[in-house]
């Protein structure tokens, strides 16, 4: 069970999250312009803010989900894999078939392949690229019932630290990457977050806005990118970018264009690195490894990325509508066949006794 309440400021939040990731950061890799190395620094900073809003976002709206029982558990489990893991194993499969096939191997083995869907290469690694973010909320995902299940805040707690300290304890024995041990604090946050904190910024976002960005030149200029800045960075890259989507809430268009991208921002996401490789095939039929600057930056910005925009919101919305209309079609033929075969036990007893 969970709170359907729907808050248009987080659906505007996660769509200025993925156009940065898509349209900006991944998309440099394709087009033919040469960001200067320190706006390159910059820009990282913003990245690693994007990703622990997404990752916050995604912890927060899991919190009012109810674990009491092994059937609460496997419901969450079952909404996340209609929700992320069937498109998530869509969009790899289908990735790495077209690199193959151009002799460019996304992932460099089976083992490596099998160790990514799983999850298990956050542990072992390698970490496939881009979808390295989807393996380890995976793993988050996984965790998720051992902290619902305790219902007060510091009960949860004290489950979060004792897994983080896990990770830490993984970490230092070689085996969990390194960008765990940053997110998962921010995962941690969204569940055990107050919504009455975020009602408190929504109506504070004039001043959260000028605060946090002030915090963090402060610290970026005493530390340096250091792990005492990036916890720094963290939290307050998520109450800017909130409080900066709290204010595109109040425009109408905002709220359109917010809710159009949020709704096709997990495609965007799983599908971008695909898209633009097959967009880079238009000029470059020979690529030597699928990232090449070869796209020109106006067609990057007013052709392809809106194209891309489009076409996952609709395969977002094929998906919500028929893929999983089929699935629950397949759960009821299933329920179907077992209440024919008790019909038919019941016929077969009630002969067995007349006879």
């Amino acid at each position: 069970m969970k709170d359907v309440k729907r808050d248009i400021t987080f659906d505007i939040c996660r769509a200025i999250c993925i156009l940065w990731i898509v349209c900006v950061w991944h998309l440099r890799d394709y087009v033919l312009f040469a960001i200067p190395y320190k706006i390159v620094v910059g820009m990282e900073d913003m990245t690693i803010a994007v990703l622990a809003t997404f990752t916050f976002i995604s912890g927060f709206f899991l919190r009012r989900y109810i674990i009491i029982c092994p059937h609460n558990v496997l419901s969450f489990y079952k909404a996340r894999v209609k929700r992320f893991l069937v498109l998530f194993y869509v969009a790899f499969v289908i990735t790495n078939v077209v690199y193959y096939f151009f002799h460019l191997p996304y992932v460099p083995g089976i083992r490596d392949a099998v160790m990514a869907v799983s999850g298990v290469s956050m542990f072992f690694g390698p970490m496939p690229l881009t979808f390295w973010y989807m393996c380890m909320l995976m793993v988050f995902y996984f965790l998720t019932p051992l902290f619902l299940v305790w219902k007060t805040q510091r009960a949860r707690l004290v489950a979060m630290l004792a897994i983080y300290a896990f990770f830490f304890f993984c970490y230092f024995k070689g085996h969990l990457e390194l960008r765990v041990l940053y997110y998962f604090p921010m995962y941690c946050l969204g569940i055990l977050c107050p919504g009455e904190l975020i009602v408190w910024e929504k109506k504070h976002s004039a001043l959260v806005i000028p605060l946090s960005l002030i915090v963090l030149a402060v610290f970026r200029f005493l530390l340096g990118m250091t792990v005492p800045y990036l916890f720094v960075l963290l939290p307050m890259g998520f109450a800017f970018l909130f409080a900066v989507s709290n204010l595109i809430a109040h425009f109408s268009i905002g709220r359109t264009l917010g809710e159009w991208v949020s709704y096709a921002s997990l495609n965007m996401y799983l599908f971008h690195r695909l898209y633009f490789f097959l967009v880079v095939l238009i000029y470059d039929h020979h690529p030597y490894n699928g990232v090449e600057h070869v796209i020109p930056l106006p067609m990057a910005l007013f052709v392809y990325s809106p194209l891309l925009i489009i076409s996952c919101y609709y395969l977002q919305k094929l998906y919500n509508t028929h893929v999983l209309a089929w699935l629950h079609w397949l759960r009821y033929m299933k329920y179907a066949r077992m209440i024919r075969q008790r019909l038919r036990d019941i016929r077969e007893a009630a002969r067995q006794r007349i006879g």
